[in-house]
């Protein structure tokens, strides 16, 4: 098959064109890019003086999170914007590999019973993905998470040696089998307390496997900058290519959000250190996360018990933070699927005794 895409403005590669320029395409490679007015081609394109790029990598994306790489295998959200590979994996959340075969690390944010678990390991998740007519590109990191709940379940406690010579295995065969490297979620409750050393020694494999560790910071708040200072030293003394997922300003942090930058601008030359941000001012956040961060212990069970305990409840009530009722919307409800895209203001009205309703 050739392609012909004419008169369009190349953007992307080494080499600059200034001009506008047309491209041939043999196969799946680029074999020629000039001005070639006789040139012809199994399928045409005219251009008309558009922008042509390479497909763009979208590097934070919650697709596997949300199990829609299955229930919507085309992808076309993402195609639509020139996006043509996606990344999975991240905030310590992957779909393998899976010890027993259940998909409770994702738990929290979609209905696991949707998708008919068929693999164990990476290699066997990466041949069922293989075998989807998925319309994008999909690499995916191991999730700290997803092992460490299998080992430990999800209440929060360190290893024991035993536990991490078992994930350290687990690690080095998903790497060898292609996961791009190792994510982890701090910022949640199951991971919040997590030791360094735990995290450096798994670092440390990952490093050496030439991955790519990420990370979703332990504090995007009141300790960001000692948050931020964890990843740097954890980056420095292991030599790993180090990721921070969604960096991203928290209104009323913004000054301590301003240090980390200019901190990453002094970082070493020789230090591979990166971060990723959201193209958008709205973010998905799980619901439990806007408890106080003193509320938010062992696991979405005891979550609950502490919210149906009065005195409790009154306690959390005081320290929940402010938001714009009408600018807090759902983003997903499963099983009631009705409540998606209703705003925090929409869902009080609905809740509203009927009597007060009627005489308000």
């Amino acid at each position: 098959m050739t392609l012909l895409v004419k008169n369009v403005r190349v953007l992307g590669g080494e080499k600059k064109f200034p001009d506008a320029v047309d491209v041939f395409v043999s196969g799946e490679k680029i074999s020629a890019i000039g001005n070639f007015p006789g040139k012809s081609a199994d399928t045409v394109i005219e251009g008309n003086g558009a922008y042509l790029s390479p497909g763009f990598i979208d590097v934070d994306t919650e697709s596997d999170h949300y199990l829609s790489i299955f229930t919507n295998p085309g992808q076309e959200d993402f195609l639509k914007q020139g996006v043509t590979t996606i990344v999975g994996g991240l905030c310590g959340a992957s779909l393998a590999p899976l010890i027993y075969g259940s998909l409770e690390s994702i738990a929290d944010w979609t209905k696991v019973a949707q998708v008919n678990v068929d693999w164990r390991s990476m290699k066997e998740f990466f041949d069922v993905v293989g075998r989807m007519s998925l319309g994008i590109n999909f690499s995916t990191f191991t999730g700290h998470s997803t092992i460490r709940q299998a080992l430990i379940g999800q209440k929060p406690r360190n290893l024991t040696k035993n536990e991490i010579l078992v994930f350290s295995q687990l690690l080095k065969k998903s790497l060898d089998e292609g996961a791009m490297g190792m994510s982890t979620g701090l910022g949640f409750a199951q991971n919040r307390e997590t030791a360094y050393g735990e995290l450096k020694a798994l670092a440390a494999i990952v490093a050496e496997a030439g991955g790519v560790y990420a990370t979703h910071l332990r504090d995007e708040k009141e300790d960001l900058l000692g948050s931020f200072d964890e990843a740097v030293r954890l980056a420095k003394e292991t030599k790993v290519k180090f990721l921070i997922s969604h960096l991203l300003p928290v209104q009323g942090h913004e000054g301590d959000y301003e240090k980390a930058l200019e901190q990453i601008k002094n970082l070493p030359a020789d230090l591979d250190f990166h971060f990723s941000l959201y193209t958008s001012t709205t973010r998905i956040l799980k619901l439990y996360t806007f408890l106080p961060i003193w509320a938010q212990k062992d696991d979405l069970d005891v979550m609950t018990l502490s919210l149906e305990d009065e005195w409790m409840r009154q306690k959390i009530t005081k320290d929940l933070p402010k938001v714009d009722p009408k600018k807090f919307m759902v983003a997903q409800a499963p099983g009631n699927d009705s409540l998606v895209g209703a705003s925090l203001f929409d869902l009080k009205q609905i809740c509203r005794p009927y009597s007060s309703r009627k005489s308000g």
